[in-house]
């Protein structure tokens, strides 16, 4: 898909490449100045309020293990918990790649648009994990994630769409490092919040619960932060 790519020179920065800005976070800077500048904050940061869904891809381990990996005297078996965890990893990938075709499909992409179904992302993805909190076969749990990353895999797109349509060619490598770093932070604090819940509890359902419960608080505060900042023209995607 890449080789037939013909992509244009890469324009020249007015500040040159140096590796204590990459140290210093400087460069990072620069891409968040550059997003303020052109109203492009809310879907650079999409990703970061994206970031509680790493509690999911904890529980897929923890309920693979605890829940799908049983034998008939309800002890895990290795290869039972391995299979498990692949099928529902299997089930992420699915989700996450027909959700963004199907958008494509059945909405316009114009700047509106694309907001909108970052926002509806996250209510699938809410509503559909709700049921993997309580699914006791993992036929159910297979399903449920599929569904629930067609949310996922629309944010994941939609947003990076809508930057890349605003910003500076020479920002580009930046900003996608900024996006990519801060839904890396949100990821690791996502499975950690879930990880430590089912410490606490040693429960799936609450576990997964309070995982939906960030993922609904991240959706929310993303879209008011997306309606309260001034938007760019629309266009078409």
């Amino acid at each position: 898909c890449l080789r037939s790519l013909r992509l244009p020179p890469v324009p020249v920065h007015p500040q040159p490449f140096r590796w204590r800005d990459v140290v210093t976070l400087t460069e990072l800077r620069r891409a968040h100045v550059h997003a303020r500048d052109r109203h492009l904050l809310p879907v650079v940061y999409a990703k970061l309020f994206w970031g509680a869904a790493g509690g999911f891809l904890v529980m897929f381990t923890i309920a693979a293990t605890v829940r799908f990996g049983l034998d008939d005297a309800g002890v895990p078996v290795e290869a039972l918990v391995a299979s498990a965890t692949g099928s529902l990893y299997l089930a992420r990938g699915i989700g996450t790649g027909v959700g963004p075709v199907l958008s494509r499909t059945l909405f316009p992409g114009t700047a509106r648009s694309l907001r909108r179904q970052i926002s509806g992302g996250f209510l699938v993805a809410f509503l559909g994990y709700l049921p993997f909190a309580t699914a006791d076969t993992l036929t159910v749990a297979f399903v449920v994630v599929v569904l629930s990353h067609l949310g996922g895999g629309v944010i994941w797109v939609s947003s990076t769409v809508l930057w890349q349509q605003d910003a500076d060619d020479a920002f580009r490598g930046r900003l996608s490092a900024l996006e990519s770093a801060t839904l890396t932070l949100g990821m690791s604090a996502g499975a950690f919040a879930s990880g430590l819940t089912f410490d606490a509890t040693g429960s799936v359902e609450l576990a997964t619960y309070a995982a939906c419960a960030l993922v609904a608080l991240g959706g929310g505060s993303w879209t008011w932060w997306s309606r309260a900042a001034r938007q760019p023209g629309e266009r078409r995607a």
